[in-house]
């Protein structure tokens, strides 16, 4: 009886064994994984365009600047827990002094910080695609904004992050940018199919993906259902986040109120086109 109960323990003491060092492994796997330096993606010089403090701080706001880092930019702890860690968006009042432009642009675009680490939830799969006029005005306006004096903790990922990491279930924003597809923002937009495109793009892909496709598993929907709006529903709900039965619909309603209330009439009406249009013309590279 002692010999089974012995061997019992024995058996048990190695599993337990076995489980941290699984836990220690997963551990480090996961950290490298954060910890990676994207050398492969070169400063460039910015374009040499005059920014609009004004337009700045209207793209800033539908882009959700504030939203992360707070109505000031002067940061916000976003998440903060045992088991997913802690998310703090940066005061960007003192990172901006830090930054030269070429580091602002690659960080808005790819999601790469000056040190060549990738920034946690930069929404830069959908920055990728901003002309060059939006970022130099967003850049115009996060330097015109004044200090503000708040320091924030680090930022660290937590157990269950890091077991997304492992299993794929989240990553990096910057490692889903394909950094080779044409950028929008570089291409003609003549027309209101070809505006309402690149807002779709630039201002709902965070969420529902560049393509609007969404995240049916995830519970985010293909912007087809906007297909079920009139124009004046349809502005009801970005600039006050009620849908057509004149529900709040959670997250889309604070967004709205946040951040698209800040929409004009011609650019919801540019997006309100593009997203009836989509299913015909989504394809194509020069929407009519």
């Amino acid at each position: 009886m002692r010999k089974l109960l012995r061997r019992s323990l024995i058996a048990l003491a190695g599993l337990l064994v076995l489980a941290v060092l699984a836990v220690a492994v997963g551990w480090i796997v996961a950290e490298v994984h954060m910890d990676r330096r994207y050398t492969d993606v070169p400063l460039t010089a910015p374009p040499r365009l005059a920014g609009n403090v004004t337009t700045g701080k209207h793209w800033a706001t539908i882009l959700g600047c504030a939203d992360c880092h707070d109505q000031d930019l002067g940061g916000a702890v976003l998440e903060d827990s045992w088991a997913l860690g802690r998310l703090a968006a940066p005061n960007l009042t003192w990172k901006r002094k830090l930054y030269s432009d070429p580091e602002l642009v690659r960080m808005i675009r790819y999601g790469i910080k000056r040190d060549g680490h990738g920034a946690w939830v930069m929404p830069s799969n959908a920055f990728y695609h901003l002309d060059d006029q939006t970022v130099a005005d967003v850049i115009a306006y996060v330097s015109s904004v004044p200090e503000v004096d708040r320091d924030l903790p680090p930022t660290f990922a937590g157990p269950l992050a890091r077991l997304g990491v492992l299993t794929g279930k989240f990553d990096l924003v910057t490692n889903s940018i394909d950094r080779r597809a044409p950028r929008l923002g570089s291409s003609p937009r003549t027309t209101r199919l070809q505006q309402g495109r690149y807002i779709a793009t630039v201002a709902c892909g965070e969420c529902h993906g560049t393509n609007q496709e969404g995240y049916p598993d995830d519970g985010v929907p293909n912007l087809v259902v906007a297909k079920a709006y009139t124009l004046p529903e349809f502005t009801e709900l970005m600039h006050h986040g009620w849908a057509r039965d004149h529900r709040d619909v959670g997250l889309m309603s604070r967004i709205a109120r946040a951040r698209f209330s800040a929409f004009d009439d011609q650019e919801i009406g540019a997006l309100k086109a593009w997203l009836d249009a989509r299913p015909a013309v989504a394809t194509a590279s020069h929407p009519h």
